[in-house]
């Protein structure tokens, strides 16, 4: 399987013109949400939330969820000012409260048992059959253990939609194919693959800084792609060094020979091996 992080600016794209070409090609992607797209939607008696489908008895109070500004919070400075330590204690108490929103409402969410096939249909198994609910109508979920959340009000046997009358249902590639995933929006698996790609742009950054290798236009007094694209090569190699020793330095881990201090350089002198060895180099002769 083949993962790409991409960025929320790719949230605007028609899925015909960025999702689908994705999955045409075997890469399942791993996307934030715009605005537009959050919220519930019916599909034949399912509620499709964030692009995945949930029980329809779930709760109105789920469906849309506040993102945190910042999925990631770093650790606060030793020295951090009040301020610092204030915002740092509010930024993680955003993303923690959204991080238990998000577990409560997977519980009523379906467990995808199936990727997309041919025709890109997937098969979601219903929560209450997945032993993450307690509903009338799943017999078998009655014997889960006592706590397990349970379906209030669900909806008459006789009436009830296809997915609470089976136990797995399929759900087409052309439901939502904009937002459609892998990992479930906003879970802890979902959060750590799309943090990868801070790291990505970082690295693409860091040759960039002028405290580094200041990449940039006119930094170099070579023209075309062959001549720029090697030079672009050298500086990425020298980053990637870089970021290697201090990496070592910091760890102390030094086994990689790359890893390795370079000799302190004393200059250097040709010797012809044709020739004699240099003189003696002692102290000038007394006037």
């Amino acid at each position: 399987m083949t993962e790409l992080a991409d960025g929320r600016g790719f949230s605007y794209a028609l899925p015909e013109h960025w999702a689908d070409e994705l999955r045409s090609r075997g890469i399942e992607q791993i996307c934030d949400l715009h605005q537009n797209d959050r919220g519930a939607h019916d599909l034949e008696g399912v509620t499709m939330i964030d692009g995945w489908a949930h029980c329809p008895m779930t709760p109105r109070h789920l469906e849309v969820i506040p993102r945190p500004d910042q999925l990631s919070v770093p650790k606060l400075k030793k020295n951090g000012t009040p301020s610092e330590r204030a915002e740092h204690a509010e930024k993680f108490r955003e993303l923690e409260e959204f991080r238990a929103a998000i577990a409560e409402r997977k519980t009523w969410a379906f467990r995808r048992t199936r990727g997309a096939d041919a025709n890109g249909t997937e098969r979601f198994e219903c929560p209450a059959q997945a032993g993450q609910l307690v509903c009338a109508n799943c017999p078998v979920s009655q014997f889960l253990p006592p706590g397990t959340p349970k379906v209030e009000n669900p909806p008459e046997p006789t009436t009830a939609p296809k997915a609470c009358r089976q136990r797995t249902i399929g759900i087409p590639g052309d439901v939502m194919p904009k937002i459609r995933q892998r990992h479930y929006w906003g879970s802890d698996a979902w959060i750590a693959a799309s943090v990868r790609r801070s790291r990505v742009e970082g690295a693409f950054g860091t040759p960039k800084s002028s405290k580094t290798e200041n990449v940039r236009r006119r930094w170099t007094h070579v023209v075309g792609l062959v001549k720029t694209g090697l030079m672009v090569v050298v500086a990425q190699a020298a980053a990637n060094l870089r970021c290697l020793r201090a990496w070592a330095a910091r760890t102390g881990d030094r086994t990689d020979s790359l890893t390795h201090l370079d000799p302190e350089d004393y200059g250097f002198e040709e010797i012809d091996p044709a020739a004699a060895p240099p003189a003696g180099t002692g102290p000038p002769a007394a006037a």
